[in-house]
């Protein structure tokens, strides 16, 4: 089974001097903050629950933010804070890409994730380090990460699921993303 490292191996920086493993470490207390069973429920969503989605929204930032937080406040060199920045445009790649597989009428799409980039641009700089949204940076990762969610297994949410139980479906789904790509022969560039 591949680690979830794995999936930066195939990435390839413009500066292969950027890359530090701590990227991956703040995407995934990010990504632990997602209930998979309401990011599955959105992706499934039609127009009639458009209200429910923006209040998914509303409630996962919140969650993310938090973990973003406490991320920046230790992100002490611009290493770090480069990280930190990736992480957070690798969330939003994700939730854009959730939105978008959405039954959702274009409109609402449109207005759902302009509100999504609203809230991050006004929370995104790490002190004085600007953090600047660039638009699908991981497209296929997120493809991936949204076919794995498709499964049946996802289809009803569980109450009783642990955090630590959370975090090891996130890292099977992360698994099979990496194969996911890697069998469709992607790449997936940064370009900070």
């Amino acid at each position: 089974m591949h680690n979830f490292y794995d999936f930066y191996l195939y990435i390839d920086f413009i500066d292969s001097n950027r890359y530090d493993p701590n990227t991956s470490e703040f995407i995934k207390k990010l990504i632990y903050n997602v209930d998979i069973y309401k990011l599955v429920s959105i992706t499934r969503s039609s127009d009639m629950q458009y209200f429910d989605v923006e209040e998914w929204i509303n409630q996962i930032n919140l969650k993310v933010r938090i973990g973003y937080n406490q991320i920046k406040k230790n992100s002490n060199s611009e290493i770090l804070k480069k990280n930190c920045c990736i992480a957070i445009n690798f969330y939003m790649d994700l939730i854009k890409s959730a939105i978008n597989s959405s039954n959702l009428i274009n409109d609402h799409k449109t207005y759902s994730i302009n509100g999504l980039q609203e809230y991050w641009n006004e929370h995104m700089n790490i002190d004085v380090y600007e953090c600047k949204r660039l638009n699908n940076m991981f497209p296929d990762l997120a493809k991936c990460i949204l076919q794995k969610l498709r499964d049946d297994k996802y289809k009803t949410e569980n109450e009783n699921k642990t955090e630590d139980y959370i975090k090891t479906e996130w890292e099977v789904i992360f698994n099979n993303a990496v194969l996911c790509v890697k069998s469709k022969n992607m790449k997936i560039i940064n370009y900070l």
